[in-house]
């Protein structure tokens, strides 16, 4: 079919709203009630991307490095519906600016799942490197839609 990983996970991610600790609690993970990165609010797909402060941290620094401004925190208003969030973030900008929007998520839902599942948790920074990363090897892959956001490859060691 094609569909990279960061494609299958924002078609899935808005039908789990919740990303559902109340059911995570009865599959006997009752422990991850509240939200494994910022350990304060009970966990849900609005929470996880758009409000827990390491998340909005992650999110400051690629809006920063890649001056695009649609995925700077201070511009989003409230959600409720993460399928509402993510289209406002991509309804503006380009299609690099969208493709890095989908890899940050993604790199934020691995954090989430490495914290859960392997007690893994990697600084702010730690994964931003792996953003940056993960985005070196797809424009040097080719990825022709990362070459618009015109990041300089020297400032990747930022």
């Amino acid at each position: 079919m094609g569909d990279t990983p960061h494609q299958i996970f924002l078609m899935v991610a808005p039908a789990r709203s919740s990303l559902d600790s109340s059911q995570a609690a009865v599959e006997g993970m009752g422990k991850q009630l509240f939200y494994a990165l910022c350990e304060r609010n009970l966990e849900t797909a609005v929470h996880l991307f758009t409000e827990c402060p390491f998340a909005r941290e992650v999110w400051t620094m690629v809006a920063t490095w890649s001056s695009c401004l649609n995925l700077q925190p201070e511009g989003w208003n409230d959600y409720s519906d993460m399928e509402e969030w993510f289209f406002a973030i991509t309804s503006i900008g380009t299609k690099a600016a969208h493709s890095l929007a989908m890899l940050t998520t993604w790199h934020i839902w691995k954090e989430r799942n490495a914290i859960v599942f392997q007690q893994n948790h990697s600084t702010v920074q730690a994964l931003f490197a792996k953003i940056k990363d993960e985005y070196s090897n797809w424009a040097s892959q080719g990825g022709r839609t990362f070459h618009f956001l015109r990041i300089e490859m020297n400032s990747m060691s930022n």
